[in-house]
């Protein structure tokens, strides 16, 4: 168990808001898109009510309708805690999925990346480590220098530690103050290691889609040591934690495109009931007479008594 003393800086998140929040927007334009679909099966309005009725059609206001609007309305509150609510968290890992896939891209244009000599460029298949998830192959004569580091992770972690004490990460069921180990320090104690080879290794440290830039180095030495006897323990440990993250990663997804497709579909049902704009999507939004212009003369707050 471990507490964060102190937290990121404001350029740092603020750069990775500006860069990434776009994304978050994914699973609702995924279900918008598919929403003639998943209308089909929606829970309500299953009792053949035409929402092509007007007033004037219905008198003062249709029975079935009034009551599916209730019924909404109710749902479109349980559905916005959801897809607002507990649905923020979901949405937090969309940008940090991201930004660490452009992370993984950056490193190919770095510096020691571009000093790999032809020879290093043609080596022979049996080189490649099979490791799945990155912009270029993953070589073991890449990765055995930095394994067989004569430093162990707690030594890298204390050696290359000097962040100010309002960015530590501290534990707290320690009495010794054990530094956490940082990619960055990872970097630093192995300066001529392959940048894509280093992020390898590091991510296999900790078992998600992109790994992370933190980890304890006690968890991190006890994988180096497994690694020392058995190299293909690393293949193994990466690509099941790509195949679990990814498909983590879709199913948040879904479910948040789903929450947000059935908050929308409730928030039309119960207060803009007889509003056409979906009819025809996405063609219909942009119809004058049907579209979101005419969304605010669509309005119904009352539900009549019937």
């Amino acid at each position: 168990r471990c507490d964060l003393v102190g937290r990121s800086t404001p350029q740092r998140t603020g750069d990775l808001l500006t860069t990434t929040m776009p994304v978050t927007l994914l699973p609702l334009v995924l279900f918008l898109c598919g929403a003639p679909i998943v209308k089909a099966f929606s829970p309500i309005g299953g009792r053949g009510v035409d929402p092509r009725k007007s007033k004037s059609q219905l008198g003062l206001i249709d029975h079935d309708l009034a009551l599916e609007m209730g019924s909404a309305r109710g749902a479109f509150a349980l559905c916005i805690y959801g897809a607002l609510g507990v649905g923020s968290i979901g949405r937090e890992l969309i940008p940090i999925v991201f930004r660490r896939y452009e992370s993984n891209n950056e490193l190919m244009s770095s510096p020691m990346s571009s000093k790999k000599s032809k020879q290093q460029q043609s080596r022979e298949k049996s080189d490649d480590m099979g490791i799945k998830g990155y912009p270029e192959p993953i070589y073991l004569s890449d990765v055995q220098p930095i394994i067989s580091n004569k430093m162990d992770a707690l030594a890298i972690a204390r050696r290359f530690d000097e962040r100010s004490e309002s960015e530590k990460y501290q534990y707290t069921h320690l009495a010794e103050r054990v530094p956490f180990l940082t990619f960055d320090s990872y970097q630093r104690a192995n300066p001529d290691a392959d940048p894509m080879a280093l992020r390898a290794v590091f991510d296999s440290f900790s078992n998600s889609i992109g790994g992370g830039n933190v980890i304890s180095p006690i968890t991190a030495q006890e994988r180096l040591d497994e690694y020392k006897e058995d190299v293909s323990i690393m293949t193994k440990r990466l690509n099941d934690s790509k195949i679990l993250g990814v498909t983590a990663f879709v199913i948040v997804l879904l479910l948040l495109g789903f929450a947000d497709y059935l908050t929308i579909y409730h928030l039309w049902r119960g207060f803009f009931p007889e509003w056409h704009g979906f009819d025809n999507m996405p063609a219909s939004l942009f119809d004058g007479s049907i579209g979101i212009g005419v969304l605010p003369q669509n309005f119904m707050w009352d539900i009549p008594d019937v």
